[in-house]
């Protein structure tokens, strides 16, 4: 059985990507957080099985450096689209390819909205979309779950991981967090950079960040149209001490298009 191994994080330092705790995780170039080499959650894991004999396409979008698109290719996928609103992320991820590998690989760079919006309907076995949508107006999550149905064959995989309400790096805001959601706030999460812990986290991250808790995703998920199969908090033990706080740190789902 062929191992995966993903991203070569000394490939990248080569390339002159900045690595911060302990070379596992690699600064993004337009300050929109970072990228994770170490080892995938079951989220992301699950939908890397899945691409190694998926019937169509699967896209890894918002791919940064491309570590999980690169997991995909070492499980064998036929086809992965790599898409990052940064071209320089896709620059620094087609040089770590073999030529073998290109071949399987359609670079698509610019903002993830846009290319769902732009991609065939229907032309997708799976889409994707890990540790991006906390990074969106509550407007635009619902808006790309919409996108991420219209591109997915009938029976499609979605697979979604983004920051939780329980991410250390909104530690402090907890109270505010508990009033808006007894306000019936639909979007709680949406927290300013002033408000993040830290200033090194803030000059990681833009203006504000969406925190979205599990039941969210599965809410957004269904207004879409999708079957939801799986939910739940993710752990992000080895992310660096700023972004840790109970073993919640994250959401993921796991959803289908319904095949009929």
């Amino acid at each position: 059985m062929k191992r995966n191994h993903g991203m070569d994080g000394g490939k990248l330092g080569q390339l002159g990507q900045e690595a911060i705790n302990n070379g596992r995780l690699f600064k993004t170039v337009n300050q929109m957080g970072f990228m994770n080499i170490g080892p995938s959650d079951e989220y992301v894991s699950e939908f890397v099985r899945f691409s190694a004999t998926a019937d169509g396409p699967v896209a890894d979008l918002g791919c940064a450096f491309g570590h999980k698109a690169k997991l995909m290719l070492d499980a064998g996928a036929k086809t992965v689209i790599a898409n990052d609103i940064a071209k320089e992320h896709l620059d620094v991820f087609e040089q770590t390819l073999s030529e073998e590998e290109r071949k399987r690989v359609i670079l698509l760079p610019g903002d993830a909205i846009k290319a769902c919006s732009e991609l065939e309907a229907g032309s997708l076995a799976g889409v994707l979309a890990a540790n991006w949508l906390h990074f969106l107006e509550g407007s635009d999550v619902r808006k790309v779950f919409g996108l991420f149905y219209r591109v997915l064959k009938p029976g499609g995989l979605l697979v979604v991981v983004t920051a939780s309400h329980k991410c250390g790096l909104i530690k402090d805001q907890g109270e505010l967090l508990r009033q808006r959601i007894e306000a019936g706030d639909e979007w709680p999460g949406w927290i300013s950079n002033a408000q993040i812990q830290g200033t090194t986290e803030q000059k990681m991250i833009p203006g504000h960040m969406q925190f979205i808790e599990p039941e969210q995703l599965v809410r957004e998920a269904k207004l879409a149209g999708f079957e939801v199969k799986k939910y739940s908090h993710v752990a992000r033990h080895d992310y660096p001490e700023f972004y840790r706080f109970d073993g919640r740190e994250a959401s993921g789902l796991v959803a289908f298009k319904p095949a009929h």
